[in-house]
């Protein structure tokens, strides 16, 4: 995915012009075709959101397959115990192939990864986020158990660009010139599924 689709244009339109053949197109047409296209290249991380997106496609049939054979409340234990477990499993495997590549990190131990959390105030920082992922995970697979996982999709993710929008421009100052139109679609769109 490093090769962008501007990258690819420019490529195609480079290999045209050596051949000397650009369907009718003159080197600073095809020169400004290419400007315009490069402008669309994804920002870093765009790829990982698409994927992101694509795995949510599907998983959210497994979530509510597995609320259904037991409760909200157990599923969200058991699904975030499994990933504090890999997630520690992982670590402690990244610190011993460290080590054993010959790059030393002051405290690699898991203790010593664990220590930062232990100071207060990041400790009640970290107690809030976990309260509120919480409260966001276990609302999110309730209305998975009782409506398509689908329109539950939808809503939040159209629902949560507006919402972060509007806080972003209430509490942060983000300008919201240029995406009112995108923003009013996706409105548009929330709201056509909500009716």
């Amino acid at each position: 995915l490093s090769l962008s689709f501007g990258d690819m244009a420019r490529s195609r339109l480079v290999s045209t012009r050596g051949a000397g053949s650009c369907d009718g197109i003159s080197d600073s047409a095809a020169t400004g075709l290419w400007r315009s296209i490069r402008q669309l290249r994804l920002p870093k991380g765009a790829a990982l959101i698409i994927l992101n997106c694509a795995l949510y496609s599907f998983t959210y049939r497994f979530d509510r397959a597995a609320i259904g054979l037991s409760s909200t409340v157990f599923y969200f234990s058991c699904s975030r115990l499994l990933m504090a477990v890999t997630c520690i499993l992982g670590s402690t495997a990244a610190g011993r192939s460290a080590s054993a590549a010959g790059v030393e990190e002051s405290g690699s131990g898991l203790l010593a990864r664990l220590a930062p959390f232990l100071q207060p105030r990041v400790a009640l920082i970290v107690l809030l986020v976990c309260v509120i992922d919480g409260f966001y995970m276990l609302s999110m697979y309730r209305a998975v158990s009782l409506i398509s996982p689908v329109f539950v999709s939808a809503v939040k993710r159209g629902g949560g660009v507006l919402v972060s929008a509007l806080l972003g421009s209430i509490f942060f100052g983000e300008g919201l010139s240029g995406r009112r139109g995108a923003l009013l679609t996706i409105a548009l769109g929330v709201t056509i599924l909500c009716l």
